[in-house]
């Protein structure tokens, strides 16, 4: 009978702590796979839509990034930089700090160039201020520095654990 209790108690505790969970693992990849599949497609207003709103400001506000987004694409093109492949995994690292959800999300990006391919894996911090509604992304490759976390995060960028940069790797062609 204790046995029982103790079964049910568990069961209640687990089914009230999952409720009340602001988090979907799943939802939040498929955010920052929305992304990552619109840089891929050079989708620039869904970027922009999917990008932390201080990133954006940072760029000069919405038609500035944006003017700096399709001329970077544009350069890519004109020097035979293609987006092959642009992969999000679940989450592996969520944490509250100062009222604000933060969600580490590994990404695999693999571009071809003229002479091999590019594989670079980095990440792309999750930013959440509703709760875990609503996610806007930071590409990991802005805050491998000190400095950028600062600029980007100010006052927080302390306490967030965060991924060490990662070089890409390069393979020639054969």
């Amino acid at each position: 009978m204790v046995a029982q209790i103790l079964l049910i108690s568990a069961f209640c505790l687990t089914s009230v702590l999952l409720q009340e969970s602001p988090v979907d693992l799943k939802a939040i990849q498929k955010s920052a796979q929305a992304l990552a599949t619109a840089t891929k497609k050079g989708d620039v207003a869904t970027l922009l839509e999917a990008t932390y709103p201080k990133a954006v400001e940072m760029m000069g506000g919405k038609d500035a990034a944006e003017k700096a987004i399709r001329s970077a694409m544009d350069d890519f093109g004109k020097k035979g930089i293609t987006f092959t492949k642009a992969e999000c995994s679940e989450p592996k690292e969520i944490q509250k700090v100062d009222g604000k959800w933060y969600a580490v999300v590994p990404m695999v990006v693999e571009m071809q160039v003229p002479n091999g391919l590019a594989t670079s894996p980095s990440y792309l911090l999750g930013v959440s201020e509703d709760g875990g509604r609503v996610w806007k992304f930071i590409d990991g490759s802005g805050l491998k520095n000190a400095k950028g976390r600062e600029v980007m995060l100010p006052g927080i960028h302390e306490k967030l654990k965060l991924p060490t940069y990662q070089p890409p790797k390069f393979t020639p062609n054969p």
